[in-house]
């Protein structure tokens, strides 16, 4: 099954690590840079089954994520959108690495990645 492996070895770090990601694991199709700006409390996921999409999400998170609106399409990723608790940037943006590693764990889940901000350079 492509990227169960290195969806293991993140679940394994994250274990190692009290839950959190830490630079260098791999998210099924590279590095997750977690030094990198991104939108703390959303991920891009690739799921292998897109039409459980929305209920894989819900039995992970109940009803505190969500799939965005009009982000999945099939055979492309969906932004999952997190409701979090943390009362500054540096809280939010671990709280996100963290539900990014709980949608690794998932056998349902091809990769799982913070949505990045790129920044264009002229």
């Amino acid at each position: 099954q492509p990227g169960s492996t290195a969806r293991r070895d993140a679940v394994r770090l994250s274990a190692n690590t009290g839950g959190a990601i830490a630079a260098g694991t791999v998210a099924a199709r590279g590095d997750i840079e977690v030094d990198a700006p991104f939108l703390p409390g959303q991920a891009l996921v690739q799921f292998d089954r897109p039409e459980r999409a929305a209920e894989l999400v819900r039995e992970l998170f109940g009803n505190r994520a969500r799939i965005a609106p009009d982000s999945a399409a099939p055979d492309s990723h969906a932004i999952v959108q997190f409701d979090l608790d943390a009362t500054s940037i540096s809280a939010a943006r671990q709280e996100t690495l963290q539900a990014i590693s709980t949608l690794l764990a998932s056998d349902d889940v091809s990769y799982a990645e913070p949505n990045y901000i790129l920044q264009l350079r002229r």
